[in-house]
């Protein structure tokens, strides 16, 4: 006979996407929300009841200390989890001997069912003898992928293509072409910041404060405001601190560089 408790036990739904899941192919299969309506429409076909959703977006299948993933594993771990279903194996985790470890060791104990739908996974009916080399296979897949996502960008690096996603203060990033341009209105403010170090030899403090006193606006509320208006910011857009001077003081970009950060 069920008691009250095994009927309060959830069914977590795990779903995990990585920032480089399918980064080569452009398959959007594997989407939070193509995950989330597959598991959904799951559970509700096989009535799965207590429905929970545990979603880990942007986090490697190689690391297991993510967000909702450990906060998954403590609820399992108090016996507050009746079935995870994930949508494959490797949603779960892409290291094999950690892979073996929950799927052997610790769902077990705690009585726990995993289900994996894609790989036909199912532990009410037992794992064949092929679950450990999905596990082995899905590690070796997150590897090779990592070469081919370095190899893509080592590429883009050589070709003089910019890497990060935001251009530095006094830029704008041309998408057409792929280059920076200099802000005109920006550029004002880099220069006067070179002249008060170099010409006046003012240091991080002193044109910090030279710059907050004359009103002038902070990076943030620069490009926030696109550039248009250099004066007339308020206390707080216009404070400017010794760090951010200190950093525009010392990026390569303000020499003519094309700086890139290769994985």
């Amino acid at each position: 006979m069920t008691n009250k408790k095994e009927l309060n036990k959830i069914t977590a739904l795990y779903l995990r996407l990585s920032k480089d899941d399918d980064l080569i192919t452009g398959d959007n299969s594997n989407s939070i929300k193509n995950q989330q309506d597959m598991l959904l429409d799951y559970a509700k076909i096989n009535e799965f009841k207590n429905i929970q959703l545990f979603i880990d977006d942007g986090y490697s299948g190689m690391i297991f200390d993510r967000p909702s993933f450990t906060k998954m594993i403590s609820l399992v771990e108090n016996g507050k989890v009746d079935t995870i279903i994930v949508k494959d194996l490797s949603r779960l985790g892409r290291e094999y001997i950690k892979m073996g470890m929950f799927l052997e060791i610790i769902f077990p104990k705690n009585n726990t069912r995993f289900i994996a739908i894609n790989d036909n996974v199912d532990s009410s009916k037992g794992y064949d003898e092929f679950l450990a080399l999905r596990s082995l296979f899905n590690e070796f897949h997150v590897r090779e992928t990592s070469k081919k996502v370095k190899a893509v960008k080592d590429m883009q690096a050589k070709s003089g293509e910019r890497l990060n996603s935001e251009p530095p203060y006094g830029y704008i990033y041309n998408k057409q072409l792929k280059i920076l341009e200099v802000h005109e209105e920006q550029s004002k403010v880099i220069k006067y910041i070179f002249e008060l170090c170099v010409r006046d030899g003012k240091g991080p403090y002193q044109i910090a404060k030279i710059l907050t006193e004359e009103n002038i606006l902070n990076p943030a509320s620069s490009q926030s405001t696109k550039g248009k208006q250099i004066k007339y910011g308020n206390s707080v857009n216009s404070y400017w601190n010794h760090i951010t001077v200190a950093r525009i003081l010392e990026m390569r970009e303000y020499l003519g560089h094309t700086v890139t950060k290769i994985l």
